[in-house]
């Protein structure tokens, strides 16, 4: 068990943002399609009647708010789970098989349990200390979180392991025990902390965190069907009993694309590196704008470690050449000149995109003539210095959903978190409340609780593992702004199903 955090946080009252933060999600009841509204509401037939009459167009641009649109967005993500099945010889049809027999015996839509909509005890104040620890002879649950905690990523994984202890004591943890295991930030080493961690009674594994250290550990538990929840973002190690719940471009491309055409912009490129993860992007971004009826207005690459940028941006914005000095005629062609698509998909972060911009900038196509469209690789607050980011969108979470907790975690350990550290207080604040809720019959990890239509809420918004074993998301749409991410579309608050 982890030692109590020397601080007066856990004394005070602040488990409020946290305790409604990470819950089951019932999602919108088949027989009226109204969405999730808070169980501490007392007013909750009030609210959805309120919903009922709400305009559809007042609602969240969100991909799975109709049919048509989820059925389309099953399509591609099955086609990209069948990819990834077959390179690693898996038999994709049995996992769909797996999730209609799920459906068949549950139904679309699940029951929230009302155990976990209890404070936990002794609340409003954290006076539990060292009784979290459960007495001898109790059945508890035994879950490995698996971080590099030495190492070149040692500051990374203590970070994420501080984050993991929050949930332990804003979520009822009597009964759960988390062992932490280092892995040193090496595949080798996440293999023996894995090892370690099933000798010692591990039911589940949260983490590694990254994509090879991943791999070597689902060798250790594939064999003994033990799960694991990995914080990587490589889509291709998902499949059998491994999880990938970091943040995956899919969902982050098809809802700001889907914005962007709503909001009439209906030329969009695509201008990025030739590497896996601009592949995907461009795959997703090909994808949304089929299924709009639209296709890529221009394509263009780059290198990553092509040192001068300037002909190359210039070539795809079709830009005129600037010379120094033109002055009368020549100065007025160029502020004629037309871009050949007035909005892009740039799946890039940090100098490179900042250096992007100023190009694009400096070629006479700043973002009120062509709106600069990114991933999470944009959810990062340092942007907001380059001035000509400022206007251009992402999908991300609401950081606003964030404040909380990273106020509360620099209350408690005395620095701001690393970025990650939300997937380690949600996957261990999830591994809770299944455990919770298990009624005895069999693993409380086992799959049928683990992909479930309505999902789960977090620091980061709602979420939910897929048939695929993907993490899919509920998020909002940001600019980038001088004063930080601006909220421009609100993220969902439950996921939307189709009602036959």
């Amino acid at each position: 068990m982890l030692p109590v955090p020397r601080c007066q946080a856990f004394r005070r009252v602040f488990l409020f943002p946290f305790l409604l933060s990470l819950l089951f999600l019932a999602g919108c009841q088949s027989y009226g399609g109204f969405p999730y509204t808070s169980p501490w509401s007392f007013s909750k037939q009030e609210a959805h009647q309120k919903n009922a009459q709400t305009d559809q167009t007042q609602r969240p641009e969100i991909d799975w708010q109709t049919a048509e649109k989820r059925q389309s967005l099953e399509v591609y993500y099955h086609e990209a789970a069948r990819e990834a099945a077959a390179q690693q010889g898996e038999d994709y049809s049995r996992q769909l098989e797996q999730e209609r027999r799920y459906q068949q015996r549950f139904g679309r839509d699940g029951e929230v349990s009302s155990e976990i909509l209890k404070p936990p005890a002794g609340s409003p104040a954290y006076e539990r200390g060292p009784s979290a620890v459960p007495a001898a002879g109790q059945h508890e649950v035994a879950v490995a979180l698996l971080l590099p905690l030495s190492g070149q990523h040692g500051k990374l994984g203590k970070s994420m392991m501080q984050a993991a202890q929050m949930a332990l004591f804003d979520l009822d943890s009597s009964k759960f025990r988390l062992m932490p295991k280092d892995t040193k930030g090496t595949p080798e080493g996440a293999s023996a902390a894995a090892q370690d961690a099933i000798a010692e009674g591990a039911q589940l594994i949260l983490g590694p965190l990254f994509s090879d250290s991943v791999k070597a550990v689902k060798a250790v538990t594939e064999p003994r069907g033990i799960p694991m929840i990995a914080y990587t973002t490589d889509w291709k190690a998902a499949g059998r009993n491994t999880y990938v719940m970091g943040f995956l471009p899919f969902s982050q491309v098809i809802r700001v694309t889907n914005y962007a055409l709503h909001k009439g912009y209906n030329n969009i490129g695509f201008f990025g590196p030739g590497n896996e993860y601009a592949t995907i992007v461009l795959r997703t971004l090909h994808y949304s704008l089929q299924q709009n009826g639209r296709h890529i207005a221009k394509i263009g690459n780059f290198s990553m470690a092509q040192p001068d940028l300037h002909e190359t941006v210039r070539e795809f914005l079709e830009a005129p050449a600037i010379v120094k000095g033109k002055k009368g005629a020549a100065a007025a062609q160029e502020q004629e000149y037309v871009p050949p698509f007035d909005a892009v998909m740039i799946p890039v972060g940090g100098q490179v995109l900042q250096s992007v911009s100023n190009m694009f900038s400096y070629y006479n196509a700043p973002q009120k003539r062509v709106r600069l469209l990114g991933t999470g690789l944009w959810d990062d607050p340092t942007l907001v210095n380059e001035q000509t980011l400022h206007g251009a969108w992402l999908a991300a979470s609401d950081p606003s959903l964030r404040r909380d907790f990273d106020a509360n975690f620099n209350t408690n350990f005395g620095k701001e978190p690393e970025r990650l550290a939300s997937l380690a207080y949600d996957s261990t604040a999830l591994a809770i409340v299944l455990a919770k809720t298990h009624s005895g019959y069999g693993s409380p990890y086992a799959r049928d609780r683990i992909v479930t239509p309505q999902g789960f809420a977090g620091i980061d918004g709602i979420f939910r593992f897929r048939p695929d074993n993907l993490v899919e998301r509920g998020l909002a749409v940001l600019e980038i702004t001088r004063n930080g991410l601006k909220v421009i579309d609100p993220a969902p608050k439950a996921f939307f199903f189709a009602t036959n």
